[in-house]
């Protein structure tokens, strides 16, 4: 006979479906108290003579996950050669790492300018960044949870959406193209902006003024900025 007293976490883990693996014969007689408040004895006997004689499993349960993190089920076992006497023996806890499935967020964001995607978690944490591809194109790991992604680039307005990832599934942003000319970085595309292509024209410096990124500031980077003239905030 043998007897397992066996400990869990139950803040990470829910155990049920105990059941006999006919170690001790197919007709073995076992007792189940539990499982309840993180804790669970399983006894079982051989009937009529019946010994265990190869090693096996004596017992299998099911175990669900609860939250992501590292649960350990320790068992506590002593065994009876039917003499009426119980010897504890050697146990190794097992050691269960709870991951959550990520998911992926994609989108497409066109500049004329590296864009890079911040994404935050609800508490403005930063989650994750990811350089876009030159094509615009970007894929980003994330853990499943609602995000905030900022799309941005040098001299352009942002962009910004909520994506909602899920387990192992690609959230798609809608393709979008940043509006070229905030070269103050301050929300809004006005004579200021302007004035610093006038102030560097030219030249390469600043390079938020280069809009179309072609290496000099000119009318070209005007042309771009009066598109958009007078926009503001997020897209």
């Amino acid at each position: 006979s043998a007897e397992f007293t066996c400990t869990y976490d139950p803040a990470f883990l829910e155990v049920s479906g105990i059941t006999d693996a006919d170690l001790f014969g197919t007709d073995a007689v076992m007792i189940v108290n539990g499982p309840a408040n993180g804790s669970f004895l399983v006894a079982i006997a051989g009937s009529n003579g019946d010994k265990a004689i190869t090693s096996g499993p004596a017992f299998t349960f099911s175990a669900k996950a609860l939250q992501q993190g590292q649960a350990t089920v320790t068992c506590t076992a002593r065994v009876s050669a039917g003499d009426q006497t119980l010897t504890t023996i050697t146990s190794t806890p097992g050691n269960l790492a709870i991951t959550v499935p990520m998911g992926t967020l994609a989108g497409d964001v066109n500049a004329s300018k590296p864009v890079t995607v911040n994404v935050y978690n609800a508490d403005t944490s930063l989650a994750g960044t990811v350089a876009a591809n030159p094509d615009g194109t970007f894929t980003l790991s994330l853990a499943p949870g609602t995000y905030t992604a900022i799309a941005s680039a040098e001299g352009f307005l942002d962009a910004q959406g909520a994506p909602v990832i899920t387990s192992g599934n690609t959230t798609t942003l809608s393709t979008i193209s940043l509006l070229a000319g905030d070269i103050d970085n301050n929300d809004v595309i006005d004579q200021f902006d302007a004035l610093t292509i006038g102030m560097g024209y030219n030249t390469g410096v600043p390079s938020a003024a280069d809009l179309n990124n072609d290496g000099v500031i000119n009318v070209l980077d005007l042309e771009l900025l009066a598109a958009n003239y007078n926009q503001s905030g997020s897209l």
